[in-house]
């Protein structure tokens, strides 16, 4: 079982994508954090057109932009935010892991992203997976949302492609 499954085990939209890497878990992990997901142009580009600043683009940075580390293991990273996503500055809501599982109140998506990390020949090959599932806390909401999603979903693909394509490239 993922860590997703316990933030957020009912989902209106999911989307996952893998990709083998040569590396251990740990280095996997620990590169997660720091790596500059900006090497990518499509990123670059894609980042540049929803307002994000052309900069240092790592985990690190998405976390104090509003992101919350939900849970991290020696396998799994799990990170979300709750948000109005269609709303040009998101509407992102700052919260505990514990309030993030609580959320309830309308008009919110309950979005979270993994890294999940899994042996496939010992301590060399992993599978890195991400998993994005997106929650409406409402109809309204769900509405909204799917608005947002029937543009955005393409790219939101790329950039999940393009995360694991750089980490690989980091590694190998």
């Amino acid at each position: 079982m993922m860590l997703i499954d316990k933030y957020v085990p009912e989902f209106d939209y999911s989307m996952a994508n893998s990709k083998q890497i040569h590396g251990s878990k740990r280095k996997i992990l620990s590169l997660l954090h720091d790596v500059n997901f900006n090497k990518s142009w499509l990123m670059r580009i894609l980042f540049t057109m929803r307002g994000v600043p052309n900069q240092l683009l790592t985990l690190e940075k998405l976390i104090e932009d509003g992101l919350v580390v939900l849970e991290e293991t020696e396998d799994e990273i799990i990170i979300g935010l709750i948000g109005q996503p269609w709303k040009w500055n998101g509407n992102v809501l700052s919260m505990t892991p514990d309030e993030f599982i609580a959320f309830r109140e309308p008009n919110f998506m309950k979005i979270a992203m993994n890294f999940y990390i899994e042996s496939l020949c010992g301590d060399d090959i992993q599978q890195v997976i991400t998993v994005t599932r997106m929650y409406g806390t409402n109809q309204k909401a769900k509405k909204m949302f799917s608005r947002y999603w029937m543009m955005i979903s393409p790219f939101s693909s790329i950039i999940r492609y393009e995360m694991l394509r750089v980490i690989k490239l980091e590694l190998e």
